[in-house]
């Protein structure tokens, strides 16, 4: 497994930088809803809601920067011009903060404190550099009819810079001064200076006979940065005042100098982190890292203590928090030489920085600290004095800002790091290896659980594959609550989250024992370009934009054995391991079991006992004719004795677990013309899992010595409403004559009293209500099937149980056409009886989203609604039991959507016991339920309002990031959940109600 950061440094067009919305114009949310339960056999069960679909809708909000720092008359920004109508020029920002593109139009607007006498010009243009200047190159921005306009996408900063000409003036007595507020207003919002700012983005030019400095500042990038990456700025000035400017007093090294003073404060963010340091001590000669100057001696100087008291030295030091020149008279600069840059002289200072939060560049910057899109603004200052009387002046550059370019690192492995969910840095150089522990099986669903952590500095979206197959079939993603991730498809993971998979596969049946089975799952984000390999996503290289892990089971071993019997003694003759007991010993085995007559169904028991070490069923593979059946145990002794009630027929076991057996009773019919003597039986069972493993034997009857018809079994089955069950029943004929089988008796209407309709066929191929008496006529020994077809309208209630007796009567005959009656034989009623019973789906999951806004206000619940980023979308997810039997230990989890953050969630259990408990997880795995860890709803309900909030959940799960809402109902009131069908218990129609709130981004 590798994990690394891979930055993309990114060429910007001209107009700006675009980093991705939180969540843009019309993204789709879906959510959908999945409930585990038991059913009443006892077998855990999933069913999933119907999904839902929000659509977020366009949001318009821009700011322009910068502001002044406090709101009032005083402009943020101010310089001097001499009087001879020279340009200034002024750096502005415009981002659209909404989530959909839109159009600002930009009105320069002179305030009332102007002196200047005269019209000044101003003029906006794109700053492409972006160094507050007008460069060779870039354009004016377009108009209509007469003003400014930009274009801006989501969450795109268009960088401008304002260019101002005062008018000549005939005198400069009183500072004539012109004040510009630049004000916006967007097409798609209403009234006039609409941006989301305090609206004061204002600058002031004087006009002035003292000395003034036009100072810009330029990156050698556009704007994307790397995290590490390296950023060279140049800082240049110009004394274009009317005079020179005079030195300042400045402590270096300990003593004080006079000159210019040029500096730059290494940026910190909001929270006092550095985001820049020195790599390079400065020289005075270029092109890079120097100081420069065309009057005096330029001396690089470095400050060693804070922005708030800092300590100048001449000595290099990478931790400086701020890097300048002196620019003194003569090289010692221990005299204030007073007035001595003269107008027209310049300066340039060029450094480099790396773009880091701790000053160590062995190791990747953190994540959140230089996030995407964290800005780096950078502003150099000169201060110097422009006049002998002045007491200091201090002149800013533009500000410079880059942002920090996205960096994507994909890991995905097992949780090698010691802590629950989180992903280290390690196997640099290979590929991850992970082998499970435990067993691994022929036929098994195999499942490893792995993490996938986003080590990048920006959300992502990371897709996943499965390659390399190893003796496994089949194989699926999937979130852990069971949510199907479909391979070659993406997921959105956000910044510094570990997501748990699940990847489950099938070993083959033909998987070759004493090797392991696996697969290797891949892990690319799909934000880097490119196939798996390529630079930057080199999966052993620790830290790029894609990873995998190849997933190994242990050796696969066969589970499956059986072993049957004959159950004709005391002590059962399966598992035993001695198959010579097997078979029926007809010296020593009972004679109501070995001894029959002719023209009678000779009935047997038998057992089938599990002897391997997994569950299995088994197929009963038997001749024409034997047929297994369950039976009822009377007298309570575990095996069939003669009169004891035969049951259904058996072709297949139910599911065995190891060394569980299943005792059925095995019916033979005798021929009525079956000559005395042995008749044996050869019954096979074979697991439906492994067909190559199985085991026989042989049941042996002794035939006596009587003419019999029989018409059997009954059946019973179940059908939903709207659907169709079918049935089939033999008459076989164990006389040695003709056996015609009127089936008059099945009705005339076709419809019985609970509604069902049925309908019978003698061919296999047409139904009708009543069969012609003709249609039937089995040679001896012959049999003939009889289906019977049953449909359900979808009017009848689910839990109808209706039992309908089919009777037949049997003439015999002497010929094949069944024409002449044997004398004096009479005729012989039967019947079987088909019980059916209408059932329905056991749990159901309904889902509806509600807008509460503030946007948008929904009045009720819907399928399909809208939002804006910051509404809350209330999900109502009903679930309830609308079966016709009670239902165990239901979950019902709700992943939370994308482009959400969860906010509250709440539970009505009021259709249910009055002693039920609410319990959530945060790691309820549908896989492994036993081993989840619940709390009580109340214990998190901090406040008691009956409402649990994304804090109050957060302070009772620490260990765990929120992803998936999880709540058990523990109805027995017991505080745990039991996976059994025997508690936890809820009736038909009952169920409950969650409303889970999440906040659109």
């Amino acid at each position: 497994m590798s994990k690394k950061f891979l930055a993309l440094s990114l060429a910007l067009a001209a107009a700006g930088t675009a980093f991705a919305a939180g969540t843009p114009a019309n993204t789709k949310i879906r959510n959908q809803a999945v409930a585990d339960f038991t059913d009443s056999s006892g077998t855990r069960q999933t069913t999933k809601s119907n999904e839902v679909l929000t659509v977020v809708q366009s949001v318009f909000q821009y700011t322009i920067t910068p502001d002044e720092a406090t709101t009032g008359n005083t402009p943020a920004r101010s310089t001097s011009v001499p009087n001879t109508g020279a340009p200034r020029y002024f750096a502005y920002y415009v981002t659209n903060s909404g989530n959909a593109t839109d159009r600002i139009f930009l009105t320069p607007t002179l305030a009332g404190t102007s002196t200047i006498v005269g019209t000044p010009t101003f003029k906006l243009y794109y700053d492409s550099t972006p160094n507050g200047q007008v460069d060779s190159g870039e354009v004016e921005l377009s108009k209509v009819s007469g003003v400014y306009y930009v274009d801006a996408a989501a969450d795109q900063t268009v960088n401008i810079v304002a260019e101002v000409r005062l008018p000549v003036q005939a005198t400069v007595a009183g500072t004539p001064r012109a004040d510009y507020n630049l004000v916006g207003d967007s097409t798609n919002l209403t009234g006039t200076g609409d941006e989301f700012g305090n609206q004061n983005n204002t600058v002031s030019i004087s006009v002035s006979n003292d000395a003034s400095f036009a100072i810009t500042k330029d990156a050698n990038l556009a704007d994307l940065v790397d995290r590490n990456g390296l950023l060279k700025y140049t800082i240049q000035g110009t004394n274009n005042g009317v005079t020179a400017a005079s030195a300042v007093a400045v402590t270096v090294n300990g003593a004080t100098r006079y000159g210019i003073l040029i500096q730059d404060n290494l940026p910190v963010n909001g929270s006092g982190n550095q985001l820049e340091f020195l790599t390079t001590a400065l020289g005075t000669t270029g092109p890079d890292n120097y100081v420069t100057s065309g009057r005096g001696v330029a001396v690089p100087i470095y400050n060693t203590g804070t922005l708030a008291a800092p300590v100048w030295t001449t000595t290099f030091s990478s931790s400086a928090v701020s890097v300048g020149m002196l620019i003194q008279n003569d090289a010692t600069g221990t005299t204030d030489p007073g007035a001595f840059f003269q107008n027209g002289d310049q300066f340039t200072l060029a450094f480099t920085v790396r773009v880091d939060n701790d000053n160590n560049a062995a190791n990747t910057p953190d994540a959140n600290i230089l996030k995407v899109g964290t800005p780096i603004d950078n502003t150099a200052t000169v201060k110097f004095k422009k006049n002998p009387l002045d007491t200091g002046t201090t002149t800013p550059s533009n500000t410079r800002t880059n942002h920090v370019a996205p960096a994507y690192a994909v890991a995905v492995g097992q949780d090698d790091s010691g802590i629950a969910g989180t992903q280290g840095l390690d196997n640099s150089g290979t590929e991850e290896t992970y082998t499970t522990g435990g067993n691994a099986y022929l036929g098994q669903t195999y499942t490893w659980t792995v993490y996938l952590t986003n080590n990048g500095n920006t959300d992502d979206q990371v897709r996943l594959n499965l390659d390399g197959a190893l003796q496994l079939q089949n194989a699926t993603i999937s979130y852990t609550n069971g949510t199907s991730i479909t391979a070659g498809s993406s997921i959105a993971i956000a910044l510094g989250q570990t997501v748990t998979l699940r990847v489950t596969g099938t070993i083959p049946l033909s998987a070759t024992t004493g090797s392991p089975a696996g697969i290797r799952l891949i892990a690319d984000s799909t934000n880097v370009g490119g196939t798996i390999g390529i630079s930057g996503k080199d999966v052993t290289v620790a830290g790029d934009a894609a990873d995998t892990v190849i997933l190994r089971s242990p050796n696969v071993t066969n589970p499956y054995a059986v072993d049957g019997a004959v159950d004709d003694a005391a002590a059962s003759k399966t598992g035993d391991g001695d198959s010579s007991n097997d078979s029926t010993n007809t010296a020593t085995a009972p004679a109501q079991y070995v001894k029959v007559n002719p023209g009678t169904t000779a009935y047997y028991p038998v057992e089938i006992r599990n002897t391997g070490t997994v569950q299995d069923s088994y197929d009963l593979v038997l001749p024409s004719g034997a047929v297994l059946h369950t039976f009822t145990d009377t007298n309570g002794d575990g095996n069939w004795d003669v009169g004891e009630p035969v049951g259904s027929a058996v072709s297949t076991t139910s599911p065995l677990n190891p060394n569980a057996f299943v005792n059925l009773v095995l019916s033979y019919p005798i021929a009525s013309n079956q000559a005395p003597g042995d008749i044996t039986v050869p019954v096979q069972a074979r697991s439906t899992t492994l067909n190559t493993v199985s085991d026989s034997f042989n049941v042996i009857f002794q035939v006596q010595a009587n003419n019999q018809v029989t018409f059997t079994p009954d059946r019973t089955g179940s059908v939903v409403p709207g659907g169709v069950v079918e049935y089939t029943h033999t008459l076989a004929n164990n006389g040695n004559t003709y056996v015609q089988f009127d089936l008059a008796a099945a009705g005339t209407s076709g419809t019985s009293d609970k509604g069902l309709i049925y309908t019978y066929t003698t061919d296999g191929t047409t139904y009708v209500i009543d069969p012609a008496a003709s249609a039937i006529c089995v040679a001896p020994g012959g049999t003939f099937n009889v289906k019977v077809r049953v449909e359900a309208p979808s009017s009848v209630p689910i839990g109808t149980e209706d039992p309908e007796i089919l009777s037949g009567v049997a003439g015999f005959y002497t010929d094949a056409t069944c024409t002449t009656a044997v004398a004096g034989a009479g005729t012989q009623t039967l019947s079987v009886t088909d019980t059916t019973t209408v059932v329905g789906t056991l749990i159901k999951v309904e889902k509806k989203v509600k807008n509460l806004g503030p946007k948008v206000v929904d009045a009720g619940y819907s399928d399909n609604n809208t939002a804006y980023p910051g509404d809350t979308l209330e999900y109502k997810l009903d679930a309830y039991n609308n079966g016709n039997l009670d239902v165990y230990a239901l979950v019902v989890s709700d992943q939370m959507p994308t482009d959400t953050t969860f906010e509250a969630f709440e539970v009505n259990t009021s259709s249910l016991p009055v002693a039920t408990n609410v319990l959530v997880s945060a790691d309820y795995d549908p896989l492994n339920p036993t081993a989840a860890t619940w709390v009580d709803f109340d214990t998190i309900d901090g406040d008691n309002d009956n409402i649990v909030t994304a804090s109050e959940w957060a302070a009772a799960f620490p260990a765990a990031t929120f992803s998936t809402l999880v709540v058990g109902f523990d109805t027995d009131g017991d505080g745990s959940i039991e996976y059994s069908n025997t508690e936890d218990n809820i009736q038909p129609a009952k169920g409950a109600t969650v409303l889970f709130r999440v906040k659109v981004k």
